[in-house]
Order: C-alpha cells, then structure tokens, then sequence
C-alpha cells in the first residue's frame, strides 16, 4: 500500500453505474448526449490517504488552515483528474480491478466534499 506525499491524495474511484466498457476497457457512451454528459461529468471517489501538506496555505476568511477533507470522506474530483496507480498483472483479476480504481491526486483536484446531513 501507498501512502500520499505533499499536497497529493490517494483516492478509490467509484464505479460508474451504467456504464459499457469495450472487451480493451474503453468507456462506450451510447449517444452524443451521454458523451457530453461523460466529458463535463465530475467522478466520485472515497479518499484513502492525505499527504502531510494538503491544502497547506489555504485559509478560510478567519486566516486559519484545516484540512479539507480527510479518509474516508466521499468527494468529487474532475473526471480526468490525477495519475492512475500502474497495475501489477501477477495480481488475481479482483485485485487488479481494485487497483485500477485507485489514484494519486492533487490537494486542489477536489471539487466538493460530501456532507452527511447528522
């Protein structure tokens, strides 16, 4: 397992709900339409880890600095965002497909933070 570094994250991207993968893993969108929608679309992650000097530099209106988000938190990150973890072929098929779900990204790549309503 990796841990994050500087202003990186370590996320788990989520499954796309619908979505048709070619037999070389290529996002098939079935219309313009869904195409469209695919490019502008944000992609829902879970965080992992946080590197040390996330969001370092950052302040709220009152000139302090907390951290946006931290494990476990669902956020939302660009679609295209980030640097995908390279997959180890000798890994059993389920593990493989976990890895490619995972993702270095940078501290200001994410876009909103899911807040619980409790």
């Amino acid at each position: 397992m990796f841990e994050a570094c500087g202003h990186y994250l370590i996320v788990k991207l989520e499954p796309v709900i619908g979505e048709k993968v070619s037999a070389g893993g290529i996002v098939l969108a079935e219309t313009v339409k869904d195409k469209k929608r695919q490019q502008s679309a944000g992609q829902y992650a879970e965080v992992i880890n946080v590197g040390v000097n996330c969001w370092a530099g950052f302040t709220d209106p009152d000139g302090n600095c907390a951290p946006w988000c931290k494990a476990g938190d669902r956020v939302m990150i660009a679609q295209y965002a980030g640097q995908a973890f390279p997959v180890d072929d000798t890994l059993p098929k389920d593990e493989q497909t976990e890895a490619e779900r995972m993702r270095l990204i940078k501290d200001d790549d994410v876009l909103a933070v899911e807040v619980s309503d409790a």
